[in-house]
């Protein structure tokens, strides 16, 4: 008579986890995870640094061409960058007196150049302000505006002219006619501009407010002209 097969033993349920206890597991094996990986980093690192430490004395030649190959590329990239910087610091405009007159000092116009080579100057504004004025027997210190004006581009390396004249019908100063001599003068030329800026695909508004050009009426010269600046006093 044949027996009957055995029963297997059925397995007793395992008791339910707590939501804290499966959270606790959960970052224990995420802890375990990062520190595995962070050990096998630190290992792979290592080995990266002793390889390259020891490549160049394994191939002295083929390190060498590559250092000498690296300073060049490097060397390249300051003097691309300068270039780039260099330009983009040129975008300026700068204020100069081109001629003269010995006998009427406020007959030439002086001159806005744009000194860059690549970008516009747009929106540009100026004002000639007296400092010091001598002439026809009157003597004046002041910082009055003359006169003012304004246009709208001036295009790479190119020049505007502008009048400073305080005698004019158009100055803000005062009109004498005819002109008196001009013992002493000096006057101060205040520029507002934009800078159109191309970078990254992208056009740039740049506003800048230099410093103020000042000139000086050189009379005691054999062919007295304005000289940019001030003399030390």
């Amino acid at each position: 008579m044949a027996r009957p097969p055995a029963r297997r033993a059925i397995p007793a349920p395992r008791p339910k986890r707590s939501l804290g206890q499966a959270i606790l597991r959960c970052l224990g094996r995420l802890l375990r995870v990062c520190a595995e990986r962070a050990i096998w980093l630190w290992i792979w690192a290592v080995d990266v640094a002793i390889a390259c430490f020891l490549w160049p004395c394994r191939n002295p030649l083929r390190s060498w061409k590559l250092a000498w190959g690296g300073l060049w590329r490097i060397a390249t990239a300051i003097s691309v960058s300068y270039l780039v910087f260099d330009r983009i610091y040129e975008i300026s405009a700068i204020v100069s007196s081109p001629a003269s007159d010995p006998k009427q000092p406020f007959f030439f116009p002086f001159t806005i150049t744009n000194q860059s080579h690549l970008f516009n100057l747009k929106d540009i504004s100026w004002n000639c302000y007296v400092v010091y004025v001598k002439a026809g027997g009157i003597e004046m210190s002041s910082d009055q505006n003359i006169t003012s004006g304004t246009t709208s581009v001036i295009e790479p390396g190119q020049s505007k002219n502008i009048p400073c004249d305080i005698f004019s019908s158009k100055s803000h100063f005062f009109n004498i006619t005819p002109e008196p001599k001009v013992d002493k003068a000096v006057i101060e030329i205040k520029l507002s501009y934009t800078a159109d800026i191309y970078i990254f695909r992208h056009w740039y508004d740049w506003q800048r407010h230099p410093a103020p050009t000042r000139f000086t009426w050189m009379t005691d010269a054999t062919n007295p002209q304005w000289i940019k600046g001030e003399f030390i006093k």
